[in-house]
């Protein structure tokens, strides 16, 4: 009864009483996302479903030898790396839009809801100086060009491009490479580094950065920054609360679970009992299909990884948000 699909489990209630109690205790509420493979050459993209390890195999030539950057809403930002070109595209319904041209296109860049929502932000960040930031947006659909501005902040702000991007409430959140949380509104067009301490950067206490991942996420308006590394028996996770300027480390996350990449991260509520409370991950950045040994995603088995997945390109999987009509299809 717990690997029924929602509409399955509602027709299994309507059997008799016993079978409903059942379907009802079991009964998943929102489904996870899935993991999309990109391959370093060709069109073949794998989409795997956390639930039971089940891939499917996408033949999708209008992506051949192209790189993914981000993902959000069911759609995949995606660069040409032989014209720098950008553009959307959804492998679900095939749906493909192209975007103006942005020069010297940093690495991170986000958006902030699907290109067909009406209110599509691009934003990418770069730093000029340790207090200056360069800034280039683009509203998609409502402008023909980017728009690229210069920002100065009080406190200092030094960005890499590892570091991950997510839009919350309106706003742009990316973190420093020492963890302090800044915000962009592109409708204000104002660039704020928030008076808010680092969460205490686990990295510091072993005195290295090596084999660390972070991530950043939200939920319902909530932060959330991960910290991963193979030798942990589960990832540390800190929670913003930006009323009281601090983080709370969430031993805890209550039924939240959450799945990251190094692109962009996802979160669910009221998965089945498998997910719950979990972060899912790439294994820092590894996960390849097709490799028993590699496809582990409960974040604490499977630490040993095969020597073709390590040479796997580490920004190359990605979660992603099926459509609804597509759920029970993928």
């Amino acid at each position: 009864m717990s690997r029924l699909i929602l509409q399955d489990n509602i027709r299994a209630s309507a059997v008799c009483k016993s079978w409903l109690q059942s379907a009802v205790s079991v009964r998943v509420v929102d489904l996870p996302p899935r993991l999309l493979h990109v391959p370093k050459t060709g069109d073949k993209y794998e989409i795997l479903d956390p639930s039971d390890l089940r891939k499917q195999i996408f033949e999708l030539p209008e992506l051949n030898d192209c790189l993914v950057r981000y993902s959000n809403d069911g759609w995949l930002l995606m660069q040409n790396p032989s014209s720098d070109s950008l553009f959307f595209f959804n492998p679900f319904t095939r749906n493909l839009i192209n975007l103006p041209t942005l020069e010297n296109t940093p690495f991170t860049i986000a958006f902030s809801s699907a290109p067909t929502s009406g209110n599509c932000w691009l934003f990418t960040v770069s730093n000029l100086e340790i207090t200056h930031v360069k800034i280039s947006t683009l509203h998609v659909g409502k402008a023909s060009e980017w728009t690229t501005e210069t920002f100065e902040s009080d406190l200092p702000f030094n960005f890499q491009s590892y570091n991950q991007i997510m839009f919350c409430k309106d706003r742009f959140y990316c973190l420093s490479r020492i963890d302090w949380i800044a915000a962009f509104d592109p409708l204000a067009r104002s660039w704020d580094v928030l008076k808010v301490p680092s969460p205490g950067c686990p990295y510091y206490h072993f005195n290295t950065d090596e084999g660390w991942q972070k991530f950043m996420t939200e939920h319902e308006g909530e932060i959330f920054v991960i910290y991963s590394r193979d030798d942990l028996e589960r990832p540390i996770v800190f929670r913003l609360d930006i009323a009281r300027t601090h983080w709370r480390n969430e031993d805890e996350l209550e039924g939240l679970t959450i799945f990251t990449s190094s692109l962009s991260s996802k979160t669910r509520f009221n998965l089945a009992d498998m997910f719950k409370g979990k972060v899912c991950s790439t294994k820092g950045r590894f996960f390849r299909v097709d490799c028993d040994q590699c496809s582990n995603i409960d974040g604490v088995e499977g630490h040993g990884l095969c020597n073709e997945c390590r040479e796997q390109w580490p920004r190359r999987f990605i979660w992603i948000d099926p459509p609804r009509e597509f759920r029970d299809m993928i």
